[in-house]
């Protein structure tokens, strides 16, 4: 009698390639391949057994773009379910797509590419290091941040990019450290995605908070080349793209690093000469990074009122449920939906919490190991910050007022 793990995983694969040209189908096998895998071991075993060699067969040169794509996200399911170490099977697929980022520049497969990276550093850093993977995938994000590639090809470069720096930073000789943070600032620069933007952002934002010394050193003594073909310091250019799209950073996370390194970021200014003469867009630095923490704290108090007058909405809804009975089928926009959408109510943090969840699964996520920042308050860490350095914002000057009204929203609603 043949078992049930024997006769399913050639049936999924036989529907997965059926259904390479339609998306939802498609998902759909993901999902089934995703959830086989998690249950069941024998399961598990089975598909890699027969999914594996065509995925090995579509990483070859001359594949279809799209089917190579699919291939790598299907690999990628496999990846986050498989035990570590690793397997041969497994293994194969790695030094078959390493080349294929190489000589790829189809944005769908980079973007699967690139997560699929993630995750192996995330699950297997050791056997990376000990099969002689490193320098190949080094490789991989110097030309995922190089110029040859688009945004959406690299959009998930900021990711990889911290990962490996976390896990391996140490093994790294301080040339090569220094050369991807130039090639960091300078993806930086030319990047036009909002998201991509952040992800780099945060990458050096979370540098600067766990070594600001060395990283601002670092910083410091380098050139980046601009659009426009000229060069800047590294430091100003980082500080002049940073400055100017603060307010497109939204996600949790990213909030809470990047606010927590503007802040530390103002500290050493105050305390360093030179940072003191140093001008971003046409003013001084110290001023522009005050501007910076004062507008975020106001983000954070803005997004607090309107979780506040969400509560009260949904409490006075209950209150009058009995009689907005019969009003109930105007919908959300009537009165038994507050007269809110959906997106008045939900704040990316929503999203982050799901995120989160995602990422304890295999995801990808931060750095491993206890991340500071997610449960990190950032709303209180910048109100006492500037409660500190109140004297810093000149009298009489719209900063000013801006910043105590800021703190006092905190103190009047912590």
């Amino acid at each position: 009698m043949v078992s049930a793990e024997a006769a399913v995983a050639p049936l999924v694969l036989e529907v997965w390639r059926r259904c390479a040209a339609d998306p939802l189908a498609h998902l759909q096998v993901l999902d089934l391949v995703s959830c086989a895998t998690a249950c069941d071991a024998r399961l598990q075993r089975a598909m890699e057994e027969h999914l594996l060699p065509a995925v090995r067969s579509d990483l070859r040169i001359g594949t279809d773009a799209h089917l190579a794509a699919s291939s790598i996200e299907l690999y990628g399911v496999l990846l986050k379910r498989a035990s570590v170490p690793l397997g041969p099977q497994l293994w194969e697929c790695v030094d078959l797509l390493l080349p294929v980022v190489m000589r790829s520049d189809e944005s769908g497969l980079m973007q699967n590419a690139t997560e699929v990276l993630c995750s192996l550093v995330q699950r297997s850093p050791e056997q990376l290091s000990e099969r002689g993977c490193l320098q190949p995938l080094l490789q991989c994000v110097e030309r995922l941040l190089g110029p040859s590639l688009d945004d959406d090809a690299c959009l998930h470069v900021g990711q990889l990019a911290m990962l490996v720096l976390s896990q391996f930073g140490a093994l790294l000789p301080a040339d090569l450290t220094l050369g991807l943070l130039r090639a960091l600032v300078a993806r930086l620069v030319r990047a036009e995605r909002p998201y991509l933007r952040q992800e780099l952002v945060v990458v050096v934002a979370r540098l600067l908070c766990q070594d600001l010394h060395g990283t601002l050193t670092a910083l410091s003594g380098m050139m980046v080349a601009a659009a426009d073909g000229s060069s800047r310091g590294g430091l100003e250019a980082l500080l002049s793209t940073w400055l100017e799209i603060s307010k497109e950073i939204r996600a949790k996370r990213a909030r809470s690093i990047t606010v927590s390194a503007l802040c530390r970021l103002h500290e050493r200014c105050l305390e360093d000469g030179h940072l003191q003469a140093m001008r971003v867009r046409d003013a001084p630095m110290a001023e522009q990074l005050l501007g910076a923490i004062v507008a975020g704290l106001e983000f954070e108090n803005e997004r607090c009122q309107r979780l506040r007058e969400a509560k009260l909405d949904m409490g006075s809804d209950d209150d009058d449920e009995e009689a907005e009975d019969d009003e109930d089928d105007d919908g959300l926009g009537g009165p038994g939906g507050g007269g809110k959408l959906l997106s008045e109510l939900l704040d990316l943090d929503d999203f982050e919490e799901l995120s989160d969840a995602s990422e304890e699964e295999g995801e990808l996520a931060a750095p491993q190991g206890d991340d500071p920042f997610r449960s990190l308050d950032v709303r209180r860490v910048a109100a006492e910050y500037l409660a500190a350095h109140t004297q810093c914002a000149a009298e009489p000057s719209g900063l000013a007022t801006r910043l105590r009204a800021a703190v006092e929203d905190v103190r009047a609603h912590p």
